[in-house]
């Protein structure tokens, strides 16, 4: 069932929960279910490299201590070890209370420290009908767009294009940098970035940009 669905968000509302979908060209946003959908695809592989029985790949997963947690997906889901192919004492089977939720903030907020230390791009507000530059993902250039309103989403945007398009975008693609002259489109449909030519600009984009339009980098 799509994310996007009547079905899928009538069954939200009636189980009184929110959906929070993330940005279409930037998938990192997602990272927990991309991380998982990793992580499955390397256990179905090695399954067909080896021949051998899926079922015992997951029991194996289940079984295995999250790293910096101590304990393993069974244990954190059902409270209790499951039984696997190496002999264990009943005694280890018996259900224990399992809260790691303070370590588990604890690790999200060491990993989130990190990576801000070394993101490029930084938490920026943006009001309504603000003017902003804006990265184009299919061209790879930057052009003036309008800010439309900030959504529930976290660090999101809805603006509008010169095209007129009304799209949604991370922080990441937005920026309240001045433009300068480094890049423009030339009479002849040749990106120009610096002085070299770099990419081909067909002539239906020429026609939707017009002649005189150019387009803007932003200075680093």
């Amino acid at each position: 069932m799509p994310f996007d669905s009547n079905d899928y968000k009538n069954f939200a509302k009636e189980w009184n929960f929110k959906i929070i979908t993330s940005i279409p060209p930037y998938s990192q946003s997602n990272g927990l279910a991309e991380k998982g959908v990793g992580i499955a695809k390397k256990m179905l592989k090695k399954c067909l490299y080896n021949e051998s029985d899926c079922q015992l790949y997951l029991l194996n997963y289940r079984s295995t201590p999250v790293a910096n947690l101590g304990v393993s997906p069974a244990e954190l889901m059902m409270s209790r070890n499951i039984r696997t192919k190496i002999p264990i004492h009943d005694n280890f089977l018996i259900p224990k209370i399992v809260n790691r939720k303070d370590k588990m903030i604890e690790n999200q907020n060491k990993q989130k420290e990190f990576y801000n230390s070394k993101a490029r791009a930084k938490d920026i507000e943006f009001s309504e009908n603000e003017k902003i530059m804006a990265w184009d993902i299919n061209r790879k250039i930057w052009e003036k767009a309008t800010v439309i309103k900030q959504l529930h989403e976290p660090r999101s945007y809805l603006i509008k294009n010169l095209n007129g398009n009304i799209i949604r975008r991370n922080i990441k693609y937005l920026t309240k940098g001045k433009p300068s002259q480094s890049s423009i489109l030339t009479y002849e449909g040749i990106y120009m970035n610096n002085g070299k030519r770099d990419i081909q600009i067909s002539e239906e984009d020429q026609k939707k940009l017009g002649k005189k339009r150019q387009i803007w980098t932003i200075k680093k």
